[in-house]
């Protein structure tokens, strides 16, 4: 290493340069769910997700690992702040970043499952305020974007009922850009995710192309008072749920629901992608419960 970037790391690594090393391989097998399962650890990819990481869940690092021409440089500021929370901040050559993930951009982490805010719904607790339900939600794409929605928009926590993506796994992870690292995701089958909510008062809220009530309809009321009985729902406890991809929600979901939603289009689109839906209603939402 040179010595402008040797003070960079600890005395205790050294420059990892073979992609063939049984650690690299370890790392890059973190892809797999059962391989995470097995050793209780995570696979964080990017600058943006890790950067979330260190601020948001430090404690939760068990590696780091940078190309070492990029840490003097692009991600001088993110290596010393992760050299603030752990001396296991790794210079590697390009090479053996790209093999551990061909999505790092140069950057990766290894965190611990347990330290993160992943939790079974045996310990599903909230408040009185907004949550989002992903009912088979399969797209990993499609449930990191829901997971940065969701954070973006206000609300407090993510459930994912049996069958949606895994929450923790590096393409849902990616794709929530460091959101999954804000608010706490819980995981459990359907109707125990959302029955204790609805005896705890929230509202459950289904989208649906066939839903009796549009989402306009739940807006004029929030702010015309169109509607006595819907004037409420917006503002008061509630869970968004939106359903799989291409099934939507399931009969045994949405008769669990207080209300079906459909969302109002004036084109000639056929439907909404879920993560999509997601952004109008939660936006809308959003609007709604933050007014002034």
């Amino acid at each position: 290493m040179s010595e402008s970037s040797q003070h960079l790391f600890s005395d205790r690594v050294d420059l990892m340069d073979n992609p063939k090393a049984n650690r690299v391989g370890f790392v890059s097998r973190l892809a797999r769910r059962q391989t995470r399962q097995k050793y209780g650890l995570a696979l964080v990819e990017g600058p943006q997700a890790v950067r979330e990481l260190i601020r948001f869940q430090p404690s939760a690092i068990r590696d780091l690992y940078v190309d070492l021409e990029m840490a003097s440089g692009t991600y001088r500021e993110l290596v010393l702040a992760a050299r603030e929370v752990t001396d296991f901040v790794h210079p590697c050559t390009r090479q053996v970043v790209d093999h551990m993930s061909s999505d790092a951009q140069g950057i990766v982490a290894v965190a611990e499952l347990e330290k993160l805010p992943f939790h079974p719904v045996e310990q599903l607790q909230l408040d009185a305020g907004m949550a989002v339900l992903l009912a088979r939600v399969q797209d990993p794409g499609n449930a990191g974007t829901m997971v940065r929605l969701a954070d973006a928009f206000g609300a407090q926590a993510v459930l994912a009922s049996a069958g949606t993506a895994d929450l923790s796994s590096p393409k849902v992870l990616r794709s929530a850009v460091g959101s999954s690292f804000h608010l706490p995701t819980y995981t459990g089958q359907f109707s125990d995710l959302v029955v204790p909510l609805k005896k705890a008062g929230f509202k459950i809220l289904g989208t649906s192309g066939e839903g009796a009530i549009s989402f306009d309809d739940l807006i004029d009321a929030a702010t015309l008072g169109t509607d006595p009985e819907l004037a409420p729902v917006l503002e008061g406890p509630l869970v968004w749920v939106f359903g799989n991809e291409a099934k939507g929600l399931a009969p045994d979901e949405a008769e669990l629901c207080d209300y079906l939603v459909s969302i109002p289009m004036y084109g000639q689109a056929e439907s909404l992608n879920v993560a999509s839906a997601a952004a109008v209603v939660l936006s809308g939402t959003a609007r709604i419960r933050h007014r002034q």
